[in-house]
């Protein structure tokens, strides 16, 4: 248990906001990298991330109604 509550407290959450304003709903990839200086042989790190992902679909407004 103390070893799962060590790794736990090792692990960083990055976040990422797009600035790609178009409005379909192509995929977009992301790649997460570490540089080199970041590598220890002793405790080398992993990167768990998704391959990227869709925008969330936003609908039309709605039209003013017919008279």
């Amino acid at each position: 248990m103390a070893a799962v509550i060590t790794r736990l407290k090792q692990r960083y959450t990055l976040g990422y906001q797009s600035t790609d304003a178009r409005s379909d709903r192509a995929f977009r990839e992301i790649d997460v990298r570490l540089t080199d200086r970041a590598q220890n042989p002793k405790h080398p790190y992993r990167i768990f991330a998704r391959r990227g992902y869709s925008p969330a679909f936003k609908s039309a407004p709605p039209s003013a109604a017919s008279p």
